[in-house]
């Protein structure tokens, strides 16, 4: 082989070991080069992208802090709950306010609750009612009067994919329709829709139909109105207080009838008088006169000290007794003032209630006019059981005992 060929074939072998080691060597570093340089321009621009935020997070932190304060006063506008008990008590104080005196109820109609919209789920109805009614003219035609209520009933949407409560817990928004069948005359129809509108409670008037009498001058007729609620775990509807009710018709035969028919408080008394938790209850709050040997005011568990806490000034104190659950078990918490049984209040201490949950409050009468002792108690029962509570023994025209609030379902006999 001459010494030519032999020069071509080592130079074809370096070429061929030149190209092994780009395809082997420097193509894939080459590679992997420009792969990092990529990244390293993506996360650049990521760095610069968060720097910037960073440099506004107070402006950022302040939203937040802006919306979850517009997010609560929003909320605050509607109650945690809607239960029978409170829009009768909101209907019977309408009915017998003395500027709506020229309105009478001829009959009331109630549907259960329809939860119509979850905060947070992005479907359903994106409606929250701010409130708001209409106002129309005698002769108007249902069709007519809705158009008018809607026409300035105030409305706010809210795109719930992009408002959260700031507790993180679900929100369900309910409301339940009412019909009210009426009679009474122009002014009482107005004044009524200006009741309503100014209620501090979210509701709508959704329709509302009017007849004139020319014989007997009167206008008749009915209403359709919604009332709205956000409830949620953390919310708790407080319980009316409810300073007496009327038992049946004054007189069903007579509608004229005006005499006091109300069946005496005695009778009732026998019907349903709790007595039983005299000797059957869980835990038990007790008044004294604060000279007595024994203390002004005492919280404690049924047959057991070491849950008593106590306090003796001559004065109107306020407490709390909270019942709740953890799962399937129950605990309960109380306070007088600032003392409170377990020390950490929130946290409780489990009981078995067994079949019933009762609160014994024995109270006494008061020995003179310096005998100044009393509660001011408020029941909160976040159970799934009612809470059954006894008022015994209390002066009769000077009560020691005052329910500030009820909280839950509760019970009082007294």
């Amino acid at each position: 082989m001459s010494g030519t060929i032999k020069n071509l074939l080592l130079g074809v072998a370096m070429v061929a070991v030149a190209a092994i080691a780009f395809m082997m060597v420097i193509k894939p570093n080459y590679e992997a080069t420009q792969a990092l340089n990529g990244e390293i321009a993506t996360l650049e621009a990521r760095l610069a992208e968060l720097q910037a935020k960073e440099a506004d997070r107070a402006i950022y932190e302040a939203g937040i802090v802006r919306n979850n304060q517009e997010f609560e006063e929003i909320l605050a506008k509607f109650p945690p709950g809607i239960e029978q008990e409170n829009y009768l008590d909101f209907l019977g104080k309408m009915e017998d306010d003395e500027k709506i005196d020229e309105l009478t109820w001829d009959s009331l109609n109630f549907t259960e609750n329809v939860e119509f919209y979850t905060l947070g789920s992005g479907g359903g109805a994106t409606t929250a009612t701010e409130g708001g009614a209409g106002t129309t003219e005698a002769g108007a035609t249902t069709q007519e009067t809705t158009e008018a209520a809607q026409a300035t009933t105030d409305t706010t949407t809210t795109n719930t994919n992009t408002v959260t409560p700031s507790s993180g817990e679900e929100m369900v928004g309910v409301s339940t329709a009412i019909t009210v069948n009426y009679r009474g005359d122009y002014k009482g129809i107005k004044n009524m829709l200006a009741y309503i509108v100014g209620n501090e409670d979210r509701m709508t008037i959704d329709s509302m139909n009017i007849a004139y009498d020319t014989e007997e001058k009167e206008l008749s007729g009915s209403f359709n109105f919604n009332l709205y609620a956000i409830t949620s775990p953390s919310r708790r509807l407080e319980a009316p207080v409810v300073e007496g009710v009327d038992i049946g018709s004054k007189n069903i035969f007579d509608t004229n009838d005006s005499t006091d028919s109300k069946i005496n408080k005695d009778m009732t008394q026998n019907l349903e008088d709790g007595n039983e938790i005299l000797s059957d209850y869980d835990y038990y709050v007790a008044l004294n006169p604060s000279s007595s040997n024994a203390d002004a005011i005492a919280i404690g568990a049924k047959s057991d000290t070491a849950t008593k806490i106590s306090s003796n000034e001559n004065e109107v104190q306020s407490a709390t007794v909270k019942f709740f659950n953890i799962g399937e078990k129950f605990y309960v918490s109380y306070n007088i003032g600032d003392v409170s049984y377990p020390e950490n209040f929130d946290q409780g201490t489990e009981f078995d209630p067994g079949d019933d949950l009762n609160l014994l409050i024995q109270s006494s009468k008061r020995k003179n006019d310096k005998d100044k002792s009393g509660v001011r108690l408020t029941i909160d029962n976040e159970t799934s059981m009612t809470l059954n509570v006894k008022i015994d023994g209390d002066d009769v025209e000077n009560p020691r005992v005052k329910i500030a609030s009820r909280i839950g379902k509760v019970k009082v006999y007294e």
